[in-house]
């Protein structure tokens, strides 16, 4: 009896758990993940970066024209020239179209330049150079994929 009553209890709760695994979950709707993208926000972006790298570009100019007044008064104030001997030199290069002012370094030789190192420590070719006169001279510079650039070199360490 008691095997009878065992079997009573225990038979519901394995067919209970056989219908349980095999059931099919219901099928879950299709959901598109796909945004579309937002074409103002795209625009208005692109414009933004515009705007900033005008702003940069107008901070640089404001630096360089600075700069520039800074290296001529300087000079116009020195009375005595630094001698330019052969060799390396560090050098203040101002362009004349107002778009550097910054130090670079140079090889001198017979009292021109001979050797113009850019800020990304590659060698320039030069174009046309003057002779160092009162630690001041004048360099024209081939720049790849751009027009010459003449440039004013100062001597002032």
């Amino acid at each position: 009896m008691k095997q009878l009553l065992f079997l009573i209890m225990i038979i519901p709760c394995f067919v209970n758990a056989q219908s349980r695994y095999n059931t099919i979950p219901e099928s879950q709707p299709y959901i598109s993940t796909h945004v579309s993208p937002d074409f103002d926000a795209i625009q208005r972006a692109g414009q933004y970066k515009q705007q900033q790298d005008a702003l940069e570009e107008q901070k640089y100019e404001m630096m360089v024209v600075q700069c520039k007044q800074q290296m001529t008064s300087y000079y116009s104030s020195l009375t005595t020239y630094k001698q330019v001997n052969s060799g390396w030199h560090k050098v203040y290069v101002l362009s004349v179209d107002n778009s550097l002012c910054e130090t670079r370094y140079v090889y001198v030789e017979n009292n021109k330049i001979t050797t113009y190192m850019n800020g990304e420590s590659k060698e320039l070719s030069i174009a046309n150079t003057f002779p160092i006169v009162n630690a001041k001279t004048m360099i024209e510079l081939i720049i790849p994929e751009e027009a010459n650039s003449l440039n004013t070199v100062y001597f002032f360490q």
